[in-house]
């Protein structure tokens, strides 16, 4: 039998004598009894997947099928463990024979609905009727047919199942924890506040009278929840004030203020913050599922054991620098870490000392190798348990940590629950709101985070203000909590310009159009001179941020008093960033050279890695520039923490969100005065620790910001009416809204020397020898549209819009990527369905390629076609610093991962009319215009074939030399500008804070 076999081999992760191994021995014994019980197989199955041993866990969940084929909880679990191990058939296979089981079993629904996307099988999809059609216009049937929205006035087929579920599950969240604060423990509740001076002796009638009146009431259990964790933020900041400013050395206890013990971990939505990416949801619906999200990472997180009684002491002033943590999985070889790697190395020494904190081990990748080596401090936490990088944080004096993860794989979001530093914010791994009181800041701009998503009501730091914002009841289509960093140009960041060769500077434009031509034949070779290539390249919020809060506000190791705060910086503050992706990952592509680039005087970054080193260059330059880099892989959630409070971390970075890898329960736990989201989760974290987001008006508009801003202050917990709100708003966090982008790439600075040498003319000549080296059949004028994204990011209607694209322009093929191999046949079945044979034989679809062949490549794109319903990222600024056009459309104002293109577009295009006139032929409107200008574009362009390659003519090769002209002056491969812009907002962050003001800041 499997399980004694197990048991005596031994498996990794359970010690001798644990609870674990007691638990498996019962589950042995029990097998032993009954070797057919279903139960047993599917429980034990479920043990060993959270311990990591996921084939073991597949063979516990086949038996259990095997014993009953109709199990719909076992056939759930062994469908979501394939689907981990890449085998989507498979899963969409096990997921249909659970739903056929239980129609109503919402984790199978969801699933199905998910595994299906992601491989384009939208045959039954249905769809849903939104108001006047604006966003779910085209429905698919049964039979895999385009369905009018707009004549059949229905919702339909298996959309409307995951809404309908998604709705009820948080229409049953209103009443969770109703109850839990009784008149005869309120006394006692307020009496513990105020002995840890939470708030000001003259607020304390109110907040009484205000907590009262959440009694018995909707959403009470979300209300105090988010009140506790304000009152965490609001000790810590009193500790800091008492020791720094007040230099009072009397006070000895700074408790934690501790949630009633009627409150339970809450459960959180089926539908994940990740997934709201691409299900057709309201921005009400999508900054509750975070907030729901954030608060079950906070409550487990609160609730653990390793939590001390205090909150985590604050870290001394900045002298002169700030220590900034930088906190992710992706430190490796993944996008992040593409676009960061020279971030942390870029910060000035005498602003801001990075810290990496890499929760994955080294990949070896040059992405991991460059961090590791640039970051001036760079610890591989991979090992290390919550607990233990949270002390290490502390212990590190962290003033801010950054969360470069938010809800995405890895995330450690239980660090940032557990607030060990003052500040904590979010950016560049998750394109949303984290929905989080672990979160203070987002990293943005206007563009991805429009103003008018924020929540109206902006104050997040005084505990009064819990009683203003209605973060929970608000009715607005807000989505951000979180205050935001707004960037001037752009928020993102890529490394670009810094990794690539010396010779690429010195390109001329010739020589690129000659690469670019010789690489689309090499790919297409088959294709006419005159073909157009469009491609595309790409791969519930409040809810999690309650169930993630409840569960760390009742973790056992939380300690009776809050977090001791740091000591003001001395002079830099020290900023941690908390994330499971300082790996091969996206988020460490990106911002690798974010934690070394601060200057030292004004930042010292704390990286707190929760996921273990890949052995990367990405990881290795992050571990090697960030000031302090603590592998917290095998640390637990406690000791995380605890390492957070013991860097006397003032800002805490949440790069996760509600990303994979996170360690949401960290911030939860509150051990950092303000702690924010950037760069991890496009999107809100809805939760009360998550304080700022950084951002820009194009990320997140100032329209989806809650209206009550307030939530730094107690009482505005009884004005922002977060829970029942029924307005479309999005974020409750404050913004910092970017001068430019907010987002961060690292490419100019991992580029080559010989990169910024290359002329135009070279670089036309490379261009042209790759297309022909890709696609050799391709004739001298096809026009080659693309898109290299995920295919679970093309949705009905997109995909209707590129066969649209392609009729009107006859001499233009669409090259999309295999990923998943499985998409390729669906998309092929669809677009003859819908468009006929001919246009359908004009797509083409290659092997995913490696980063620095696929960035490479991409120039041979003529014009790339962003997926509108969640946009490129980490693609877009590959692309673009391929000089390659980029075609999006921002198509909802309340989700940030559909804002992010245009506001990475923005950052990629000069300043003056030039910029602006480019901006409205490549940012599209409605899906009309997005069409329109495709076409417009693409039938511009014609090749010139006198020359030895093709010399593009028309607007869109304009367009591409524009692109290439700008590339090395634009704001957005400009690294060291946005580190310089980043550690402006986390000066002004501090300030707010030590002065007890909130707010959005807009650098």
């Amino acid at each position: 039998m499997i399980s004694n076999r197990l048991q005596a081999s031994g498996i990794p992760g359970i010690l001798p004598g644990s609870g674990l191994a007691l638990a498996l021995s019962y589950y042995n014994y029990g097998l032993s009894l009954d070797p057919k019980h279903v139960h047993l197989h599917t429980n034990l199955g479920s043990l060993l997947k959270d311990i990591g041993q996921l084939d073991l866990a597949i063979q516990m969940y086949e038996q259990a099928v095997s014993c009953d084929g109709t199990f719909d909880i076992a056939l759930t679990n062994l469908a979501n463990a394939v689907k981990d191990r890449g085998r989507t058939s498979d899963a969409i296979a096990y997921y249909k024979r659970a739903v056929l089981s239980n129609p109503d079993f919402a984790e199978a629904v969801c699933g199905l609905f998910t595994a299906l996307n992601s491989v384009c099988d939208w045959r039954g999809r249905g769809g849903l009727l939104l108001p006047e059609n604006e966003y779910d216009r085209w429905h698919v049937d049964d039979d895999g047919m385009l369905v009018d929205a707009a004549v059949q006035r229905q919702a339909s087929g298996l959309t409307k199942k995951v809404v309908d579920i998604v709705r009820r599950q948080l229409e049953e969240a209103s009443t969770w924890g109703v109850g839990a604060l009784p008149e005869e423990y309120l006394t006692i509740f307020v009496s513990q506040l105020q002995h840890a001076r939470a708030f000001a002796a003259d607020d304390a009638f109110a907040i009484t009278s205000g907590l009262r009146s959440w009694s018995r009431n909707h959403w009470e259990g979300s209300r105090i929840l988010r009140f506790v964790e304000r009152s965490t933020k609001a000790v810590m900041r009193r500790w800091y004030c008492d020791t720094y400013i007040l230099d009072l050395t009397t006070r000895s206890t700074y408790n934690r203020p501790l949630l009633p013990p009627a409150l339970t971990v809450p459960s959180a939505p089926t539908v994940l913050p990740f997934h709201t990416f691409t299900c057709p949801l309201t921005a009400q619906d999508v900054r509750m599922i975070s907030q729901r999200n954030a608060l079950r990472i906070s409550c487990s997180t609160l609730r653990a054991p390793w939590l001390p009684r205090s909150v985590y002491r604050p870290p001394p002033p900045p002298s002169p620098q700030l220590n900034v943590g930088y906190v992710s999985s992706d430190f490796n070889n993944h996008p992040l870490a593409h676009l960061m790697q020279s971030v942390f190395g870029f910060h000035e020494k005498t602003k801001v000392k990075a810290l990496c904190y890499a929760t994955t081990a080294s990949d070896g990748s040059v992405h991991r190798l460059q961090i590791e080596r640039e970051a001036p401090v760079f610890r591989d936490a991979s090992s290390w348990p919550s607990d233990r990088i949270i002390e290490q944080i502390v212990a590190d004096e962290i003033h801010i940590l950054v969360n470069l993860n938010g809800y995405t794989r890895g995330a450690r979001n239980e660090i940032f629950a557990a607030r060990p530093a003052p500040i904590q914010m979010s950016f560049m791994g998750f394109a949303g709101t984290l929905g989080a009181e672990w979160c203070d800041y987002i990293l943005a701009d206007t563009t991805a985070i429009p103003p008018s998503t924020l929540r109206p009501w902006r104050g997040n730091l005084h505990v009064p203000d819990v009683f203003q914002d209605q973060t929970e009841e608000a009715t607005g289509d807000w989505i951000y909590s979180e205050n935001v960093i707004f960037c001037r140009d752009t928020f993102f960041c890529c490394d670009h310009a810094q990794s690539c060769s010396p010779e690429e500077r010195h390109l001329s434009w010739e020589d690129e159009q000659r690469r670019r031509w010789q690489m689309r034949k090499e790919l297409f070779p088959s294709f006419s001179d005159d073909t157009v290539i469009l491609g595309n390249f790409n791969q519930l919020y409040k809810r999690n941020a309650l169930r993630i809060s409840c569960s760390t506000l009742r973790a056992p190791w939380l300690p009776r008093s809050v977090y001791r705060p740091p000591p003001p910086p001395s002079p830099q503050l020290n900023v941690g960033y908390v994330s499971s992706d300082f790996n091969n990952h996206p988020l460490a592509h990106l911002m690798q050279s974010v934690f070394g680039f601060h200057e030292k005087n004004k930042v010292k970054a704390y990286c707190y890695a929760t996921t273990a080193s890949d052995g990367s260059v990405h990881r290795l330059q992050i571990e090697r520039e960030a000031p302090v880099f603590r592998d917290a892989s095998s640390w637990p959630s406690d000791r995380i923490v605890q390492q957070i409070v013991t860097d006397e971390i003032h800002i805490l970075v949440n790069l996760n969100g509600y990303t994979r890898g996170a360690r949401n329960e960290i911030f939860a736990a509150r051990p950092a005065p303000i702690q924010m989201s950037f760069m991890g989760f496009a999107g809100t974290l809805g939760a009360e620790w998550c304080d700022y987001i950084l951002a820009d008006t194009t990320a997140i508009p100032p329209s989806t910001l809650r209206p009550w801003r307030g939530n730094l202050h107690v009482p505005d917990v009884f004005q922002d009416q977060t829970e029942e709100a029924t307005g479309d708003w999005i974020y409750s966090e404050n913004v910092i809204f970017c001068r430019d982008t907010f987002f961060c790439c690292d490419h100019a600075q991992s580029c080559s020397p010989e990169e910024r040498q290359l002329s135009w003319e070279a670089e036309q000549r490379r261009r042209w020898q790759m297309r022909k080296e890709l696609f050799p059949s391709f004739s001298d004028d096809t026009v080659i549209l693309g898109n290299f994204n995920q295919l679970y990011k093309i949705d009905p209607s997109t995909f209707r819009s590129w066969l649209r694209i392609l009729s009107r322009v006859p001499k233009a093929v669409l090259w999309l990527l295999r990923f998943p191999e499985l998409g390729e046949t669906n998309l092929k079945r669809t677009a003859k369905a819908w468009a006929g044979a001919e246009v359908a034989s004009r797509i083409i679809f290659t092997d995913v390629a490696p980063k620095h062949l696929h960035i490479a490549r991409a120039r041979v794109c003529d014009l790339f076609l962003d997926t509108p319903e969640c946009n490129a990222h980490t693609t877009a600024a590959d692309v673009l610093w391929s000089s390659t056009p980029l075609l999006t459309f921002p198509r909802y104002s309340f989700k940030m991962c559909s804002r992010m293109a245009a506001s990475i577009l923005k950052g990629a295009l000069p300043k003056g009319p030039e910029g602006q006139r480019a901006a409205q032929e490549l940012i599209a409107s409605s899906d009309e215009e997005y069409e329109s200008l495709a076409i417009r574009l693409a039938s511009s362009l014609a090749y010139n074939g006198s020359k030895e390659y093709g010399e593009g003519a028309g607007r869109l090769a304009e367009l591409r030399y524009l692109l290439w002209r700008s590339k090395w002056s634009c704001a957005l491969f400009d690294t060291r500008r946005w580190v310089a812009d980043l550690e402006l907002a986390y000066q002004e962050a501090w300030r707010r804070w030590v002065a007890g003001e909130d707010g959005d800041i807009y650098l």
